[in-house]
């Protein structure tokens, strides 16, 4: 398994005037799979499908800082991350090995061929053969995700006699659309059925004479389009009750 990983931060700092600070942080990642992932369903007995997972990062935040006395600050943070997802072959030897018209397989029908635009060799489970292998692509594939977070939070902080009061709010809206399970290439059952008149008793030969227990296809591609909003919002107080004894309480809010 090859796995690298890279980030880069760029933060840029900037004095507005005497009370009013600012800063833009930009960062971004990539860490990258190439081999026999424990993503998808992959068989963990034969490598089927090498794969090359590529996760790409990006992200921006932007804080402004407002001293409006010297009792009291109020500071303004927003920001978005976004994060890339792609599964595929690790190269086209790979992808050529799992293709129905590179093996042989050209004349075997699919119900729904544009749901299986990689021409993918179907699903195939031998019960009854011990420790049989069996065709098991990531039901997910090729996998395709993209997730988009944005946060927004303003906190405002006040110093009165022995108190300092902070309250704050923050807001983080989100999407997350990816690439679900479905059974895209279809799916063959060859096991022993004795309540099947053509069973031979044994999955290799019901493979070979074309006899299989049940069939399943999708009709669809399927995606998930995840919306979520997290909203939070506090009150805390830093009280010096006298020189010895400080209290520290508050309360948080959260709504998801």
């Amino acid at each position: 398994m090859n796995s690298p990983r890279r980030v880069e931060v760029l933060r840029i700092d900037y004095v507005v005037t005497p009370t009013t600070t600012f800063y833009v942080r930009g960062i971004t990642s990539r860490e990258l799979y190439e081999g026999m992932s424990t993503h998808g369903s992959n068989p963990n007995n034969w490598p089927q499908m090498p794969l090359r997972y590529d996760l790409l990062g990006r992200g921006l935040v932007a804080n402004l800082t407002k001293v409006i006395s010297a009792r009291t600050v109020v500071e303004f943070t927003a920001g978005v991350n976004r994060g890339l997802q792609d599964r595929w072959p690790l190269n086209a030897t790979v992808l050529a090995a799992n293709q129905r018209s590179k093996v042989g397989l050209q004349s075997l029908g699919q119900l729904h061929p544009e749901i299986n635009p990689m021409d993918i060799v179907p699903q195939c489970t031998f019960g009854g053969v011990p420790n049989a292998v069996n065709l098991a692509t990531d039901a997910k594939f090729p996998f395709v995700g993209r997730n988009n977070i944005w946060n927004f939070t303003n906190n405002f902080s006040h110093v009165r006699g022995s108190h300092a009061l902070k309250i704050g709010i923050y807001f983080e809206p989100t999407s997350r659309d990816a690439r679900r399970d479905s059974a895209f290439n279809g799916n063959f059952d060859f096991g022993r059925n004795v309540n099947n008149p053509l069973d031979s008793n044994w999955a290799w030969a019901n493979t070979v004479l074309g006899n299989f227990n049940s069939y399943s296809e999708s009709d669809a591609a399927t995606f998930g389009w995840g919306r979520f909003k997290n909203l939070e919002w506090f009150l805390q107080d830093n009280w010096k009750v006298t020189r010895r004894l400080t209290l520290d309480y508050g309360i948080r809010f959260y709504w998801t």
